[in-house]
C-alpha cells in the first residue's frame, strides 16, 4: 500500500507541474489552474493519510 500511495503521490506532483508550466497547453491553461489544485489537494491527502496511519515514534 505505501508503494501504490508514493508511485500516485510522483504521478500527482508530475501532473502538477506539467499544469504550472503549461506542457497540457491544448486541454489546461499554463498556471494556477483547477488541475493545478485537484493535484495539489490529492498530493496534500496522501501525505496527510500516510502521516496519521504510522505510529508515533517513541523518543527512549
Amino acid at each position: 500500500m505505501s508503494k501504490i500511495l508514493e508511485v500516485a503521490g510522483l504521478g500527482l506532483i508530475a501532473v502538477m507541474i506539467a499544469a504550472f508550466t503549461g506542457l497540457l497547453r491544448p486541454a489546461v491553461e499554463p498556471g494556477l489552474s483547477a488541475v493545478f489544485w485537484i493535484c495539489a489537494a490529492g498530493t496534500l491527502g496522501i501525505i496527510i493519510f500516510r502521516k496519521k496511519r504510522k505510529p508515533p515514534v517513541s523518543s527512549e
